[in-house]
């Protein structure tokens, strides 16, 4: 089980900065969504 390592394939590539980018904008999120209801 070893497809993650190997980033070969254009594809999972781009799989793979998805997945990074939605785990920062699920950070982004749980950081800044308390913030933004306590603001309002």
């Amino acid at each position: 089980m070893n497809e993650t390592l190997v980033m070969s394939k254009p594809e999972e590539k781009h799989i793979g900065l998805v997945t990074i980018f939605l785990i920062f904008f699920k950070m982004s999120l749980t950081a800044f969504g308390p913030a933004m209801i306590s603001l309002h």
